[in-house]
């Protein structure tokens, strides 16, 4: 087992390892997640926020430290955007932050 953290906008949460399965849940960007088991390019997850298990994709996710996965459940300056925001990672692609995702800029470089 080890941890990780959505690096996209959204990130489907499946019910089996592969995109033609139902959506169970969702990730947004900055949610962090323990990952339980691997199958080919699909990691079974267990979110940190709300404890629901599903899979996703790998293309989706980064690995973090168990001490970094920690501080970002504790962080009590992680912003929650409370409406849609541009965000220019440090290779200069843009990408929108929906409400509800988590900044952990303290913690995480993007």
């Amino acid at each position: 087992m080890y941890n990780g953290i959505c690096h996209v906008a959204i990130l489907p949460v499946r019910s089996a390892p592969s995109d033609k399965e139902e959506m169970i849940n969702q990730l947004l960007f900055g949610e962090e997640f323990t990952v339980l088991e691997e199958k080919n390019n699909w990691l079974k997850i267990k979110g940190g926020f709300d404890n629901f298990m599903g899979w996703i994709d790998r293309k989706g996710a980064i690995e973090i430290s168990g001490k970094t996965f920690m501080n970002i459940k504790q962080d009590s300056n992680m912003f929650v955007a409370d409406h849609i925001m541009a965000l220019t990672r440090d290779d200069g692609t843009k990408m929108q932050i929906l409400p509800g995702s988590s900044l952990p800029f303290s913690i995480l470089k993007v």
